[in-house]
This record gives structure tokens, C-alpha cells and sequence, in this order.
């Protein structure tokens, strides 16, 4: 899990640089104008491994048929998925009523036939729990990608930074998964029988995944189509500054828990205890930063990236509770597929989309950027309680174990708060300075707290990191 960890952190922390630079040189057009090309080539996506490579991962008995079945069929998918991209691209051009979207959408559809050849290499490579040669992949592949996107940002290339930086890292990204893992594969070995084998679990996933898509996206499809690209750009940035770190920090959690739990099907209780400590060093790492974002960002966003995104602050304090909310709900997800509950990830995965549709097709109709972020978020907390009756029946995880989980670290982010609201009112913000304090006061504020109130668990996470780091003998 450390791995894990380090493997998103890596990517998080290259990513958010590259970000902040792309932000200072490029316009919130530029962004709102890639958040639509991105909802079309998004829903492309969704298609691009039919669930194959959950099923290699959660599979307890894998032949090498298998591996080289699905290897080929990811070829053939990823040629006719970049195929259907640039044939999407104008109607998507035509949806959003933005000529220029048209070679875009055509250029990105690209990352598709990229991917296609590392989708395998990567399954096989999480099912051993490679993480550590994932991270040095990942940090690698930012890195290179990052450097092209601020090169071009440079030369003044506006959006097509954007989507080198995308493609560049998908580039380097492919040709290191070869690096990772050895996968033998044999055109003779592979068969339709194979896939047909997988299919009773990958079909599901896959169907799942075409939902999943529209889940993700619609808020992105309304926003830009009920209010333009100027407002898909300040949305795109709050939910990239906000929400996007939570996701990938809860994500690097889950690529971590859906191998694990797959391996321990048969000790649930196992399951149980471990999910509960796992769900607070979740909420323990992001909790603080989200309070940070609500108290801070009306003075540290205008400094740090310029007026011009002043008018995305609100949206950010509302996006901070949608990430707390999401860190509690996303979890449950892996539970889901590592024992073999496909279908249960499917039916949430059509709630929450029609929630999600209804609230913020409303929200931004009537309140425009604040009613449609509002809606979203209010969208999720509807589906808190589906899922702690999820975690009940799969694992026995009652609703008070995930509040026992949660309190010390809310509970301390919300004291922690109170340097930070000190630090603003007692003195103009606006000095590096005055950034530094706010975040170092209120994080020493965190920490004590959460000696207080969970004395154990801190010690517990300190000796972990102890012997990893410092393993004995």
C-alpha cells in the first residue's frame, strides 16, 4: 500500500506543478474548451478493455491463455476505439457548438491504441502487486509529459499543451509497462474460449465502466452545455485542484485493496478490520487539506494563480465537501469487485448517475456554476447511506465502525481550522509568508489533535512506517 501511495503521490505531486504552470500561462478557456473534448473522448473510454482487466486481477486461477487473449483482443479494441474517437469528433464539435473542439477530440482519440498495448501489462503487474515499478513508471511518464505540455505552454500553443502533456505521458506511460512485468504472449494461446471465461465477471465491470462514464462526465457535459466553456474552465480547475488529488489518493488505495481483498474472498473478517483502519488513513490524510481548502482558498488562489480565477474559489469550498464525501463512498467500490459483486457496482453506478443528472441539470438551470456544483455534491451525500448498507451486507462493516473511523479525524481538521481563520483575520494575506504559516499552524493543530483523540492509531501508523522504512535485521 505504501507503494501505492508513493506511485499517486508521485504522479499527484508532478501533476499539481505541471498544473499550476499550465494555469499561470494558459486561459480558463483553454481548460474549459479540453474538459469538453475530454467528456467525448471520456465516453470512448469507457470501452476500451471490457472489463478485461479487473477479471485477470480478480481471477484466482489465470492461464496463460487468458493473458494472451485479452492482450490481442485490447489491440483490436484500441484501433477501432481510435477509429470511433475521430469519427466523434465533429458531432462532439457539433454538440457543443465549438468548431475548434473537432481536432481535439481527433488527436486525443489517439491515447486510445496507446493504451491499448499496456492495459494487460498493467493488469498483470497489479495482480503481483508490482507497485513499486508502477510508481517509477508513473513518476517517469509525468515528468516527460509534464516537461513537453510547459515547453509548448511556453511557445504559446494554448490548449495543445494540454493535450500533448496527455498524450506524451500515455506515450511513456505504454512503453514502460513492458518494463514492469514479463507477459509472455502467444498468438497460438489465444481463443474466444478464453475471453468467454472471463466474460461471466469482465461483462459486468464493462457495463459498469459505459455507466460509470456517464457518471464522471454528466456534470462536465451540463455545465458545458447549459453554461459554456468559460464555466467548464473554472469548474475544470476547482474540481482539478480539489477533487482530482482526493480521487487519486483513494484511488492509489484501491489499486492497493481490490488485489488484496481479492486474495482474502473467503476472510471477510479480515476484510472488515482491515477496511476500517484503511478508511481512516484515508480521511486522516485528506480531511485537514480539505478544511484548508474551504478556510484558504478566497486568498491563496488569487495569489497563487492570478485573479483571473478568483471567480472558482466558491466552487471549490463546495467541490471540498464532494471530495470528503467521495473519499467515504469510492472505497466501497473495490469491496464490491474483489468480491465478486459486479452487478452491485453496476446498479449504484446507474443511482447516482440519474441523482447526479436530475441535481445538477437543476442547479445549474436555476443557480448556474454554484447550483450545478451544489447539485453534484448533494447528489453524492444521497448515496452515503447505499453505501454503508453495502459494506453492512458485504462485510459486516456496521454504520457506527465508519463513523468510529471518521470522528477523530473531522473532529481535528475542524479544530485545526481555527489557526488557519487566525492567521487570515489577524493580517492581510497575501505575502508567501502568511501561505506558509497557515498551512504549518494548522497542521501542528491536526496533529496534536489526533494524538489526543486517537492516540493509538497514530502510534500504529508510526511503527508501520517505522519497519517499512526501517525494517530491522
Amino acid at each position: 500500500m505504501l507503494w501505492s501511495l508513493i506511485q499517486t503521490c508521485g504522479r499527484l505531486g508532478i501533476g499539481f506543478i505541471v498544473f499550476l504552470v499550465l494555469a499561470t500561462l494558459l486561459e480558463p478557456e483553454d481548460f474549459g474548451l479540453l474538459g469538453m473534448a475530454l467528456a467525448v473522448t471520456s465516453f470512448v473510454q469507457a470501452f476500451s478493455e471490457i472489463g478485461f482487466g479487473p477479471a485477470l486481477i480478480q481471477r484466482q486461477e489465470l492461464r496463460p491463455s487468458h493473458i494472451s487473449s485479452v492482450f490481442i483482443f485490447n489491440i483490436f479494441l484500441g484501433i477501432l476505439l481510435t477509429a470511433f474517437g475521430m469519427v466523434l469528433a465533429l458531432p462532439g464539435a457539433w454538440l457543443f457548438d465549438i468548431a475548434g473542439l473537432r481536432p481535439l477530440i481527433a488527436i486525443l482519440s489517439l491515447g486510445f491504441l496507446v493504451n491499448a498495448f499496456s492495459l494487460t501489462h498493467t493488469a498483470i503487474a497489479l495482480r503481483k502487486m508490482r507497485f513499486r515499478a508502477l510508481a517509477l513508471r508513473d513518476i517517469v511518464a509525468s515528468v516527460t509529459g509534464g516537461l513537453i505540455g510547459i515547453a509548448m505552454a511556453y511557445g504559446g500553443y494554448g490548449v495543445w499543451s494540454l493535450v500533448a502533456y496527455s498524450l506524451v505521458t500515455a506515450m511513456v506511460s505504454t512503453v514502460l509497462a513492458w518494463f514492469v512485468v514479463n507477459v509472455r504472449i502467444s498468438l497460438k494461446e489465444a481463443s474466444v474460449d478464453a475471453l468467454r471465461e472471463l466474460w461471466s465477471y469482465s461483462s459486468s465491470i464493462f457495463a459498469f465502466n459505459v455507466v460509470k462514464y456517464f457518471a464522471q462526465n454528466i456534470d462536465k457535459l451540463l455545465v458545458g452545455y447549459l453554461l459554456g466553456s468559460f464555466a467548464l474552465g473554472l469548474y475544470t480547475f476547482a474540481f482539478k485542484v480539489v477533487v482530482f488529488p482526493v480521487s487519486l489518493f483513494v484511488g492509489a488505495i484501491g489499486r492497493y485493496i481490490f488485489p488484496k481483498y481479492s486474495k482474502l474472498q473467503d476472510h471477510v473478517e479480515a476484510i472488515e478490520e482491515s477496511y476500517g483502519f484503511i478508511l481512516k488513513v484515508i480521511n486522516t490524510a485528506i480531511f485537514p487539506l480539505l478544511v484548508l481548502i474551504v478556510v484558504g482558498s478566497p486568498f491563496f488562489v488569487p495569489y497563487v494563480w492570478g485573479d483571473k480565477w478568483g471567480e472558482a474559489v466558491p466552487v471549490m469550498q463546495i467541490l471540498a465537501l464532494l471530495a470528503f464525501v467521495q473519499s467515504i463512498i469510492s472505497p466501497v467500490g473495490q469491496v464490491m469487485k474483489a468480491l465478486g459483486r459486479p452487478q452491485w457496482l453496476l446498479r449504484w453506478s446507474l443511482y447516482i448517475t440519474l441523482v447526479v443528472m436530475m441535481f445538477v441539470w437543476y442547479g445549474a438551470t436555476i443557480h448556474g456554476l454554484k447550483g450545478a456544483t451544489w447539485g453534484i455534491t448533494m447528489a453524492y451525500v444521497t448515496g452515503v447511506p447505499v453505501n454503508l448498507y453495502i459494506l453492512k451486507r458485504l462485510i459486516g462493516l456496521r454504520p457506527v465502525g465508519v463513523v468510529n473511523a471518521l470522528y477523530p479525524s473531522v473532529v481535528a481538521g475542524t479544530v485545526a481550522a481555527v489557526p488557519a481563520l487566525w492567521i487570515i483575520l489577524d493580517r492581510p494575506f497575501a505575502p508567501f509568508e502568511n501561505i506558509v504559516s497557515l498551512v504549518a499552524g494548522s497542521m501542528i493543530v491536526y496533529i496534536l489533535n489526533m494524538a489526543v483523540l486517537d492516540r493509538r492509531f497514530v502510534v500504529e501508523i508510526i511503527r508501520r512506517l517505522k519497519d517499512r522504512l526501517l525494517p530491522t535485521g
